[in-house]
């Protein structure tokens, strides 16, 4: 018999509730809409999957991002770090990692999107023939000037609101407001009355006693309309807004704004798709920026400064550039607040003018946005290197000096190196060392260093000749404490390490430490630190040391030279040393009797 108490069963079991998980933009596709599982990075800035940007490339389709931008899919470059943050987030919040599109899947994504694309821009084309872009509408609030019904809108309402027999009944009738209500009426017409009446509720329509005072029709246009042209033009005459002798100055500005509707084929695109409910997935902005969309939400000042320095007029350009510039040299809020999307592209455009003062301020105010360590990325994947790399080869003096700055600030984040070395700036900033300017010369030797501090660079370096070129300059004098830093970290390449010995750097390097020719104490570090590079080379550095009398030098540096300065002399003695004493130890004599003794046998 068991015992009457009731037993309780407890399980220990449990099933996490399901947790509801947003796909962080960045981490998705702007072509796919799913998670990249092969991030990469292509010349343009942009990231995309890997099978979607070769699968564009291989279509020659270039998509409209949601900013208006086409990346450009000529270079390819692997996001590792990207890659990485997608893994960490799936394992954070347990989602199966993502697995790589096969290139059948992606040319069918590509194939949809370009048949999509296509379709919409003819939509555009027929539907937005005065659609006001986003960057434009705060025009409309600071010059409110009223247009009169077009010649369309009154045959449409005549046929909605009045008979064949009302029509030649009645004659047209005016519209009455006072001045005041002119800072009041929108810049077009809506599509719809009750619109209307929200905007100017006090604008009001002389209607005859026997129609309805409740036709909301009739509180748009007049209530009598011919069917004749020269009619219409009558009608459209009397119906003209009188603006004040006070307000006919704004017209001027008018004439301007309007002339924003045709900027670029980016605005309409974004003007075109911004009243569709189901965006397609190539419309969303890669995952290179879709953060700072979210942290720099659009605001007015954002909207001005797009707006200027997207105008048609170069005046208006420079004033724009040279304000961003301003803004950003002191203020730090100035520079993350505007380090945006669609200022970065703006700026982009103005970067390759081929207009001195626009092309000046234009690089100088974004050498003032990459000097925060959060917008380097950013600046980066924007797709603005290019053009400053070009500005470097063939830019005015001054733009050259600001771009090889901003390639300087740009190369010290680490997520940069790799991607302006591919993207081409090695060879106008190894060019650059010959320039006139002293400025051109020393931040471009800094980016050097910098972007040599990564093995793909080094490589690159070599195989352009830079060792001879940085070599020539070291023996005429030329900027040594900076040039011996770049051959520093060539000196710990294998491929650089190799030509090194080959060109006699070891015997330049004994000589300038033991006449003491250099600039200051780092420019001797320097000089140190690449002899302890080249000694990795084996017996080949101890032969050449030997005959450039490297050990006695490199004892004086050991006792007279700085901390770091000694510890690299030391470890190079030691190295010296090692093989001195390993040749010592085998005594060949003996070896050389043993094998006598052998053959006798």
């Amino acid at each position: 018999m068991g015992s009457g108490k009731r037993r309780w069963k407890i399980s220990f079991q449990w099933s996490p509730s399901p947790i509801k998980n947003q796909t962080p933009k960045e981490f998705t596709c702007p072509l796919s809409g799913s998670l990249m599982a092969d991030p990469v990075i292509v010349s343009s800035g942009q990231t995309f999957e890997r099978n979607c940007a070769q699968s564009c490339k291989i279509l020659n389709f270039k998509p409209v991002l949601s900013d208006g931008t086409t990346p450009n899919f000529s270079a390819v470059i692997p996001n590792l770090a990207l890659k990485s943050a997608i893994l960490n987030w799936c394992n954070a919040h347990l989602v199966e990692p993502p697995e790589p599109i096969d290139e059948i899947s992606a040319e069918k994504i590509v194939r949809a999107l370009m048949d999509c694309q296509k379709h919409q821009s003819l939509e555009t084309h027929n539907r937005t023939q005065w659609q006001v872009p986003a960057s434009v509408k705060s025009v409309r609030t600071r010059f409110p000037i009223r247009f009169s019904p077009s010649s369309e809108e009154l045959r449409e309402t005549r046929n909605k609101t009045q008979s064949p027999n009302e029509t030649q009944s009645q004659g047209p009738k005016t519209w009455n407001s006072s001045d005041k209500e002119l800072t009041r009426f929108p810049g077009r017409f809506s599509s719809s009355s009750e619109e209307l009446r929200e905007t100017h509720p006090k604008t009001q329509c002389q209607v005859p006693k026997s129609r309805n005072s409740e036709d909301t029709e009739l509180t748009r246009f007049p209530s009598k309309l011919s069917s004749t042209s020269e009619e219409l033009r009558e009608t459209h005459n009397k119906t003209q807004w009188q603006v004040p002798k006070s307000r006919i100055s704004v017209e001027t500005e008018l004439t301007r704004a309007q002339s924003q509707l045709s900027l670029s084929s980016e605005e309409s695109v974004v003007a075109a798709t911004s009243g569709s409910s189901t965006p397609l997935p190539f419309y969303s902005y890669s995952s290179s920026s879709s953060d700072i969309e979210t942290l720099n939400p659009s605001s007015s000042e954002e909207d001005d400064i797009v707006l200027r320095l997207r105008s048609l007029h170069v005046f208006e350009q420079e004033e724009a550039a040279t304000s961003l510039r301003k803004m950003t040299r002191t203020g730090e809020d100035s520079r993350v607040r505007l380090c945006t999307p669609r200022v970065l592209s703006a700026v982009r455009s103005l970067i390759a003018s081929r207009y001195a003062a626009v092309q000046v301020n234009a690089v100088a105010a974004l050498v003032n946005l990459s000097l925060e360590n959060q917008n380097k990325v950013r600046i980066v994947r924007s797709g603005i290197v290019p053009p400053l790399i070009d500005v470097l080869k063939a830019g005015f003096p001054e733009g050259q000096d600001h771009a090889a700055g901003a390639l300087f600030s740009l190369a010290l984040d680490n997520h940069n190196k790799t991607a302006i070395g591919v993207l081409g700036a090695l060879p106008p900033l190894l060019h650059a060392l010959r320039s006139e300017s002293e400025q051109t010369r020393n931040d471009s030797a800094l980016a050097l260093y910098h972007l040599s501090l990564v093995q793909s660079n080094r490589v690159k370096l070599v195989k352009l000749g830079s060792v001879q070129t940085l070599l020539g300059m070291v023996r005429m004098g030329h900027m040594t404490g900076r040039v011996l830093l770049v051959l520093s970290n060539l000196a710990f390449c294998v491929e650089g390490r190799a030509i090194m010995l080959d060109v006699g750097t070891v015997e330049v390097f004994v000589g300038m430490l033991s006449r003491d020719r250099l600039e200051s104490e780092s420019t001797r570090d320097s000089c140190v630190t690449a002899l302890y590079g080249l000694s990795h080379g084996g017996l080949r550095f101890k032969g050449l040391a030997k005959e450039a009398g490297a050990e006695e030098v490199l004892r004086k540096v050991e006792e007279v030279g700085s901390e770091r300065a000694r510890v690299k002399a030391r470890r190079v003695l030691e190295v010296m040393r090692g093989r001195d004493e390993e040749e010592e130890e085998v005594d060949w004599e003996a070896l050389l009797n043993s094998e006598e003794v052998s053959q006798t046998l």
